[in-house]
């Protein structure tokens, strides 16, 4: 539920002229708040994902050694890519890895439409701010 705040100025000036104004402004609830942190998270965790694949294709690509570090990258991918392994076997032998690169297009969407599906169901309209004025001559 949004949080509605509102408030009244009126100003009379010395010429006999008054102005009312109503301001009302409705902030983002506390739901809206969380679910935007939520998608925030999501996409960060996202993102070091698709890091860390995009590191694995390019160490494959360029047929780097296996080192501590090419060797740690390589162990914490696999699980990621290995649903996606056997997608295209031949060119995988010539250092291209199409498992990362489509692991990184899946998971891509599937973050992409988790956090849309929840925008959708759980999401209230965000702040608004709404001001009438009204203007008037005092006799």
């Amino acid at each position: 539920m949004n949080v509605e705040n509102q408030r009244d100025v009126e100003v009379l000036d010395r010429d006999g002229y008054a102005r009312r104004q109503r301001v009302t402004e409705y902030k983002a609830s506390t739901r809206s708040v969380i679910i935007s942190r939520v998608s925030q998270l999501l996409w960060l965790l996202y993102g070091i994902v698709a890091i860390l694949l995009t590191f694995r294709f390019v160490f494959r690509l360029t047929g780097a050694d296996p080192s501590s570090f090419v060797a740690f990258i390589y162990n914490i991918t696999n699980p990621l890519v290995a649903p996606f392994a056997g997608a295209f076997a031949q060119t995988e032998a010539a250092g291209f890895d199409t498992g990362a690169v489509l692991a990184v297009i899946v998971y891509g969407l599937v973050v992409w439409a988790v956090i849309s599906l929840v925008h959708i169901l759980f999401k209230g309209s965000g702040g608004v701010r709404r001001v009438i004025k009204q203007e008037r001559i005092v006799d």
